[in-house]
């Protein structure tokens, strides 16, 4: 018997064992084999433990609201070169951005010195976001619009579901 190693004892074939080991009757018939697979399946699943997996999804999820931030200026820019065809379109398509880099910059950015609490900087920026792609399919592009709010969406429910920080945060939680 392989898992006769581990000292686990999380999953129902290690609890069987322990009533073994005490002298308890064995639970409900099951064959060696049955516990064998299921210990097998249990440790497959342990490969990565369940701590760093969500560290990993919620560094991927930071890394997403990161090029989501870098897609609204792009929008930004976007919109304000298709607002007009007038000779100063340049001067929006640039100062656009540049409005939205600052406001950024001072009221939503994590390391932003301000009072506001860091689940309501990211509420925030996720309306910031939201603004950008009303502003996408305001200049043209309706699918790229939608598919931006989609992921503006995902991404600030798994902000505060996640394990990124933000939503423990909110909580009192550390």
């Amino acid at each position: 018997m392989r898992a006769a190693t581990c000292r686990c004892r999380r999953h129902p074939a290690h609890l069987a064992r322990q009533h073994i080991e005490h002298g308890d009757e064995r639970p409900e018939a099951e064959d060696d084999d049955d516990r064998d697979d299921e210990q097998d399946d249990f440790h497959a699943a342990q490969k990565i433990p369940a701590p760093a997996a969500i560290k990993i999804v919620a560094s991927l999820n930071l890394a997403i609201r990161f090029l989501l931030e870098l897609a609204a200026i792009v929008a930004v820019a976007y919109w304000g070169y298709t607002v007009t065809t007038e000779w100063w379109r340049w001067a929006v398509a640039i100062g656009a951005p540049a409005m939205l880099i600052a406001i950024w910059a001072v009221a939503i950015a994590p390391k932003a010195n301000n009072l506001l609490p860091l689940p309501v900087r990211e509420l925030l920026g996720s309306g910031v976001l939201l603004i950008a792609a009303g502003l996408l399919f305001a200049a043209g592009a309706p699918s790229a619009s939608l598919a931006m709010a989609v992921l503006v969406v995902v991404n600030t429910v798994l902000l505060f579901t996640g394990s990124s920080g933000v939503g423990d945060r909110a909580r009192g939680r550390r």
